[in-house]
């Protein structure tokens, strides 16, 4: 039996169903994967974190000898490790990993977490692991654009036919797919009735990027790592839904839990050392559960992750957010961060975004962050900014200076709490220094925002500053790992901070998401009402990169002109 197999984007065919090979014991890899190719395995999903890709080769190398297969027939995945992720560093060791497996070329091959880690030459240690020799965690200024160019070039090199992501969230996803040449062909991730990612899944569906699910089967491929989470959570194969759909059909647990995830168009690369499994777990595409039996499993979803790098590398883990109230949707994707605001999408749907977890991004997509600070400015206005045209001239007075990246409302204690003060960040110190320099501005107002007799009308001078508050030095330096479950609220630069946010340029602008509104959804009294549970500014669109906030506005004095 083989399995049927899928169209990349690349144009190749990936079987659904391939054997993995996580936790594969070197002793007996080399048996295990000749075994499944004899039960008509043909995708082997591998990585150089496994430490077992000689062994792999050895297994291959076996087979096509006994001619159960030519190399041609077989796909195989691997993945570059996170310490690798310097352009330069990822062609040798992309050559060292096909080495070890005996082949010359991937037929996918994966960045497996976006997350790029100090190098660590192969010759010193290998697999480097995620610490270094002192237990510490070591991060490189390499961004995903630099490892994806690398990335590419494999294809170019003919070292790989396709490549793709692993761990990645849908934000990453987005930016990616910004500058890729070449579109990624898959996403991997942990997907199980307890972690089903729908939002994820929908959204790289939709860009023609084809899913692989590891752990399918949950929690009981981790109890084996003597992880407390895997080992308090109930196992699917003993779950009453699972049970059911299995007698049913006359299949058993696993192949139902697999059967769940390949009827919904992702791929799954289940193990086993039992040769009766193997053939039973490649039987996941010829039958087919009821739609009241899928429908029962989606419901299992609690949100539970197993694999989850974030605490590997010491970044806080945020209780589960609760439903605010039944048409409220809150995405949780893959490595998506502590959150700071609930942002409305359109669709009586809010989805959660983290614009705090700034050292991580950083460490991500380089060093922009280090630049912050020289890019800030804080603006004083000599009268209140009520109404949204207000903003916008403003808006428009400083873009004359450079592109504004975040623009936002913030309440100092020393200052006028009906002034209040707007903290901006442009794209360059350079801009940001212009504006210093031509403070004063005198710009003019519609005098029909004034709205009580001490108000001024006409004419609004703005006063220019270098921003008082210092990101990266008094927060993100000292608490690389920050968000708001972390912080103390009572902090009066804390909530400031969190406010505020950080520019989206280096936080992975949402396309979907930030160019959507109350106001293009036309749910304009969302501005004027409280959402029990959700903490934002009444202005609504303040979590905005400011040329989404631009359309915004425009469209918003388009209405009131109307």
């Amino acid at each position: 039996m083989s399995s049927p197999t899928i169209k990349l984007n690349s144009g190749y065919d990936m079987p659904r169903v391939g054997f993995g090979l996580w936790k594969v014991n070197n002793d007996t890899c080399a048996d295990q994967v000749y075994s499944a190719i004899k039960a008509g395995y043909r995708l082997l999903d591998g990585a150089a974190d496994y430490g077992n890709e000689k062994e792999v080769g050895q297994g291959i190398a076996r087979a096509i000898k006994d001619g159960l297969v030519k190399r041609e027939e077989l796909f195989v995945v691997s993945k570059l490790w996170n310490t690798f992720h310097d352009g330069d560093k990822v062609e040798p060791i992309a050559r060292k990993q096909l080495a070890d497996l005996g082949i010359d070329y991937f037929d996918l091959y994966l960045i497996h977490f976006p997350v790029a880690l100090k190098y660590v030459d192969p010759a010193e240690r290998y697999p480097p692991g995620w610490a270094n020799a002192d237990g510490k965690f070591e991060f490189s200024n390499a961004t995903i654009q630099e490892t994806w160019q690398a990335m590419e070039s494999l294809v170019d090199k003919k070292l790989a036919r396709s490549i793709g992501i692993s761990n990645f969230s849908a934000q990453l996803i987005m930016d990616l797919l910004r500058y890729a040449r070449i579109r990624p062909a898959t996403l991997q991730i942990e997907h199980h009735p307890y972690l089903q990612q729908k939002e994820l899944v929908k959204f790289v569906q939709g860009e023609g990027i084809a899913i692989t699910a590891y752990s399918s089967f949950g929690p009981l491929s981790f109890v084996e790592l003597d992880m407390s989470k895997a080992q308090n959570t109930p196992t699917l194969f003993e779950h009453n839904v699972v049970k059911s759909a299995a007698e049913k059909h006359g299949k058993n647990p696993a192949q139902v839990l697999l059967r769940w995830a390949t009827q919904r168009d992702i791929s799954v690369i289940p193990k086993s050392n039992n040769p009766d499994r193997l053939a039973q777990n490649l039987d996941v595409t010829g039958w087919s559960l009821d739609q009241d039996e899928i429908d029962a499993i989606n419901g299992l979803d609690i949100n539970v992750r197993f694999n989850d790098p974030i605490n590997k590398i010491g970044l806080c883990n945020p209780p589960r957010p609760t439903t605010i109230d039944e048409s409220i949707n809150l995405q949780t994707s893959c490595l998506v961060l502590p959150t700071c605001e609930y942002v409305f999408v359109g669709n009586g749907q809010w989805r959660m975004f983290s614009a705090t977890a700034a050292r991580y991004y950083s460490a991500i997509l380089g060093d922009g962050l280090r630049t912050l600070v020289s890019r800030q400015i804080d603006i004083k206005t000599s009268r209140p900014l009520r109404k949204i045209a207000d903003r916008r001239v403003v808006l428009g007075a400083l873009q004359k200076y450079g592109e504004v990246v975040t623009f936002k409302h913030i309440k100092p204690e020393d200052q006028d709490a009906a002034h209040g003060r707007i903290l901006a960040i442009f794209d360059t110190p350079e801009a940001a220094s212009k504006a210093i320099d031509a403070s004063p501005l005198s710009i003019s107002l519609d005098d029909e925002s004034a709205t009580n007799t001490n108000d001024q009308t006409g004419d609004c001078e703005i006063e220019i500053s270098a921003s008082k508050v210092d990101h990266y030095n008094e927060f993100i330096r000292k608490n690389p790992y920050y968000g708001p479950w972390t912080m103390d609220y009572s902090d009066k630069r804390v909530s400031d901070i969190i406010n505020t946010g950080a520019p989206r340029h280096e936080l992975a602008d949402c396309f979907p998401v930030t160019k959507q509104s109350a106001l293009a959804a036309g749910q304009e009294e969302l501005f004027d009402r409280d959402i029990e549970g959700v903490e934002r500014n009444m202005d609504g669109f303040l979590d905005v990169s400011a040329r989404s906030l631009a359309e915004i506005l425009k469209e918003k004095v388009d209405k009131e002109d109307q």
